[in-house]
């Protein structure tokens, strides 16, 4: 953390299952809070098919930078070690892709080590 509280890198974490991985990628954390899709903390949100995948085949790919991308990540708690919240999203589909109807992301949690 930073001499203000900031989380002040750039911070991505990701996940993954048999249908899909998902990375966010968070900058400049001011602390505990809700952070909109292109609001400035929230820098990417990219969902694409799991490892071992064709990028061109139907489970892939869908970005919060997509025109009508919607949602947000809320973190909970942030210490120096660990960080703790929630997201959803609506994401557009969109890239190379074969996804043609936007991806409902919800109820997603995370809780990671820093």
């Amino acid at each position: 953390m930073g001499s203000t509280g900031t989380l002040s890198t750039i911070f991505v974490f990701g996940g993954t299952n048999n249908q899909h991985s998902i990375n966010i990628a968070m900058g400049n954390i001011p602390g505990p809070g809700t952070y909109a899709i292109g609001g400035g903390v929230l820098s990417s949100v990219q969902v694409g098919a799991p490892p071992g995948q064709p990028v061109s085949g139907p489970l892939c790919c869908w970005s919060g930078s997509f025109a009508g991308s919607t949602g947000s990540v809320t973190i909970t708690t942030i210490t120096a070690t660990r960080m703790t919240g929630i997201f959803s999203f609506i994401l557009q589909p969109g890239g190379s892709g074969a996804a043609t109807a936007p991806l409902t992301v919800a109820n997603g949690s995370f809780n990671v080590g820093l």
